[in-house]
């Protein structure tokens, strides 16, 4: 059986999205914000009565610095991985990866809802493990309504978005639902507490090692944002998820892959 697990399964797990006309981070120019990232993923592959374990752990510590504000209100600047761990375990055995972008910087673009406009093309020559890595540490901001931020009242979301590698896109339609849950505090600065649920399809297709699929899956997730609106920054994020997939060869459409994975992010500001 072909080992394609990984193909659809990020890094580190997809961050919230909300869509928002107004931007709800305001950068500082030419301060760092130092993140810090760790995940683990257990994912289980079935297929011909055969099945296959595989499990990650992952941790990433990163600085942006922003040093322009652009006339439509995007921030211009760079991101300066400091560390970044990658361990998998795979039926041949343990792999680990990331220890070469230590001290990398690249420039980036984010909207000051969070979406990410615009990175720095050399990562292209990253291996694909790696350029993954850093995209998602430079888009893993969540997009917040401003509006409803500055009201705390609760609101509901459906999505469109693109997850996956280049060689094999997916497609995933959500509907979310983010609750504002009070307060609380982290490392003594009160932060508003927004809960949210998420519920996904997914579609798609694509190629791996040879062999070329359609993708069809579900996908739920639920967790915590822990929002600053003093400073307007993410003091913090929690979430779980869940994503079951069929995987079906184009060229043997009666085999079917059953792929069923399970993750957990946290994500931290440790100084601004």
């Amino acid at each position: 059986m072909k080992i394609i697990t990984g193909l659809l399964l990020s890094i580190f797990i997809l961050a919230p999205h909300v869509a928002a006309q107004e931007g709800v981070y305001k950068f500082e120019l030419n301060k760092p914000y130092k993140y810090y990232i760790e995940g683990k993923n257990e994912t289980t592959q079935d297929a011909m009565g055969q099945t296959m374990n595989f499990s990650s752990e992952s941790t990433a510590a990163f600085e942006f610095n922003f040093t322009k504000q652009n006339e439509d209100g995007s921030y211009s600047g760079t991101i300066k991985i400091e560390g970044v761990a990658l361990i998998r375990n795979t039926p041949q055995g343990m792999e680990t990866s990331g220890s070469d972008l230590a001290g990398k910087e690249y420039t980036l673009t984010l909207a000051p809802t969070g979406e990410l406009l615009d990175y720095d093309t050399t990562i292209g020559s990253l291996s694909t493990t790696e350029a993954s890595m850093v995209r998602q540490m430079m888009g893993g901001l969540p997009r917040l309504n401003p509006a409803l931020i500055e009201d705390e009242e609760d609101w509901n979301f459906e999505d469109t978005d693109t997850l996956g590698s280049a060689e094999s896109p997916l497609m995933m339609e959500s509907e979310s639902t983010y609750e504002v849950d009070g307060e609380e505090d982290v490392n003594g600065v009160s932060c508003m507490k927004i809960v949210f649920n998420t519920e996904g399809k997914i579609s798609g297709e694509g190629s791996q090692r040879g062999m070329e699929f359609n993708v069809i899956g579900d996908s739920k997730g639920s967790g915590v944002i822990l929002f600053d609106k003093e400073s307007s920054v993410i003091r913090k994020m929690t979430n779980e998820s869940t994503m079951e997939q069929v995987i079906t060869p184009t060229n043997n459409p009666g085999m079917k892959i059953n792929v069923t994975t399970s993750g957990s992010q946290t994500v931290e500001l440790l100084e601004e």
